[in-house]
């Protein structure tokens, strides 16, 4: 038998272990250098969707109600839209969202003070989330580290450096990566405070006032935080029955559970509005056929799991390129989770508290979402951005198979992620809802003078046909109008101010409705030009669209 201290392969890994001891630094700042890079890359490569205007129009303030109605207006005009009032204060962002939206303040208040110092450009709006995410990565390395020392941390922060899930987070000018970081530093203090009463030691005041006031923030940027939240609770309560710890030790995990709920009182009358608000939570009920029901929520929770891992081009792609691509995405995974198995077992050899309290933490957050769509009928799963408050956890857990595997195994999950966040940079994967790049490319392809009529008379479809007008070039000369719903008419006359702004014929026309069921009208009657359709209807993601060609009605 040879002794652990010349078993060759022992030796390999005492040397790794001790290079990657010496070399964290630089390691951890080659990361973090990646990380910046695959988020900053192409930020603004991608136009707003609805979802980003809307965050614009609350931190700037405003009520989307103020996108114009029943005037053709050139697309300048509507630019103008997101510019701040030089009235605008935090308090007006606070003001708006919590008027406007169903949503918590904290992250639009931030945005507030952001945009008056950076500008409401695409970069601009999007930067905040994708500085908070670069900031993730570097809290994920702390996290990391709790589980399994250096190299899990390595690993945990490069994980989350090159996820497709954790880059797209980041370019979204939304609050998914401020609550991710607050719940990943929520996370460390929860860990540290379990492994002080293992100890049978006092925890640490600055952690015990930390994880009360991380996970009260977290409240008030997402209301989704509140799963983790609950999930930390819950893992603990069976983390104290399990050890079998003093009274006292009950008695300060209830009282630090029970400051963290007095943080929220606060805002519970205005949560309870939101979520009983028309569109609240409403858009999470869907109509579908009972199997669906049942196997479509853990189906979408693995799915969410594995973008995090690697995503290659399976959506709005021909068949040609999405089968490869998708089975080549479950060779991987399949073969990453085969090892990842291998590295739990040697890695639960040892000494692995704070793994198994991520474990708890994953599993019982995992529950919460299923308990919510199977009982409450909200799948949460049809999102799978919601699953951020997963993120971190997951990356460290993984990290932690990792460690233990040989190292062709981290070099393929890595590279993968690499990959993967490329193609998202490069807008081949992870598209934007309701496609506002590829609707205004059609618009534009005509190489006439445009104007684009859109039936809109409620706020959130006028936001909808405005994030297709800022995705059209800036030297566009498009005119947009938003007007009521088109009737089935043979001949149409638009009743809009602003029609004397048409530029002569030839002209492309384009009608907009969502969910149309009816007919677009076979013609359409504007100041001395008589327009027909051309082409066939086209069906997007939320809309029904019908192109038409102006000519003179002299003619």
């Amino acid at each position: 038998m040879i002794p652990k201290s010349l078993n060759p392969r022992r030796s390999k890994q005492l040397l790794s272990q001790r290079s990657v001891r010496q070399n964290v630094v630089p390691l951890l700042a080659g990361v973090l250098l990646l990380a910046i890079a695959l988020r900053f890359w192409h930020l603004d490569a991608k136009p707003l969707w609805i979802d980003e205007l809307y965050t614009a129009f609350y931190s700037l303030g405003k009520n989307p109600a103020e996108v114009p109605f029943g005037e053709l207006q050139p697309l300048a005009a509507y630019r103008t839209l997101l510019s701040l009032p030089p009235d605008s204060t935090v308090w007006s962002a606070a003001r708006a969202v919590t008027l406007y939206s169903n949503h918590p303040p904290l992250f639009f208040m931030l945005m507030w003070g952001w945009i008056k110092a950076v500008g409401a450009s695409v970069y601009g709006l999007r930067s905040l989330a994708a500085g908070c995410g670069v900031a993730t990565v570097l809290a994920g390395f702390f996290l990391g580290r709790m589980v399994g020392g250096p190299k899990v941390a390595l690993l945990t922060a490069a994980l989350m450096a090159v996820s497709p899930f954790g880059v797209y987070l980041s370019q979204e000018a939304r609050h998914y990566t401020l609550p991710l970081l607050i719940s990943t530093l929520a996370l460390m203090a929860w860990l540290r405070i379990l492994r002080s009463l293992t100890r049978g030691q006092t925890p640490n005041l600055t952690s015990q006032v930390a994880w009360v006031l991380l996970n009260g923030l977290g409240f008030y940027t997402h209301y989704f935080y509140l799963l983790g939240v609950f999930a930390q609770w819950l893992t603990t309560v069976l983390f104290l029955f399990r050890q079998r710890l003093s009274g006292r030790a009950w008695g300060r995990m209830v009282l630090l559970m029970g400051l963290t709920g007095l943080c929220y009182l606060p805002w519970l009358p205005t949560i309870l509005q939101h979520f009983q608000s028309e569109g609240g939570t409403g858009w999470l009920s869907t109509e579908q056929p009972l199997w669906q029901a049942i196997l479509l929520p853990p189906v979408r929770s693995w799915v969410a799991w594995v973008m995090m891992v690697i995503l290659l081009p399976v959506e709005q792609m021909p068949e040609w390129v999405t089968l490869p691509a998708g089975a080549l995405m479950l060779v991987i995974w399949v073969w990453v989770f085969v090892h990842l198995r291998r590295g739990w077992r040697s890695f639960t050899a040892g000494p692995s508290l704070s793994f198994w309290l991520l474990v708890g933490y994953i599993g019982l957050t995992v529950l919460e979402i299923l308990a919510i769509a199977y009982g409450l009928g909200k799948d949460i799963t049809v999102a799978p951005r919601y699953f951020f408050i997963l993120y971190a956890a997951l990356s460290a857990v993984m990290a932690a198979g990792l460690s233990k595997c040989a190292s062709r195994v981290p070099a393929v999950v890595l590279s993968a992620g690499i990959v993967s966040a490329l193609l998202v940079g490069w807008n081949l994967t992870l598209f934007k809802p309701y496609l506002p790049e590829k609707v205004s490319q059609r618009w534009v392809n005509s190489g006439e003078p445009l104007a684009v009529l859109m039936a809109a008379p409620a706020p959130q479809q006028r936001m909808l046909g405005l994030s297709y007008a800022l995705a059209m070039p800036p030297q566009s000369t498009a005119l947009l109008g938003f007007t009521e719903y088109f009737p089935e008419a043979a001949d149409w006359q638009p009743t809009l101010a602003g029609l004397d702004q048409l530029p002569p014929p030839p002209l492309t026309l384009w009608l907009l409705e969502a969910h149309r069921l009816i007919s677009f009208p076979t013609g359409v009657d504007l100041p001395g030009q008589k327009c027909l359709p051309v082409g066939e209807l086209i069906v997007t993601e939320g809309t029904r669209q019908q192109q038409y060609r102006c000519e003179s009605a002299a003619g």
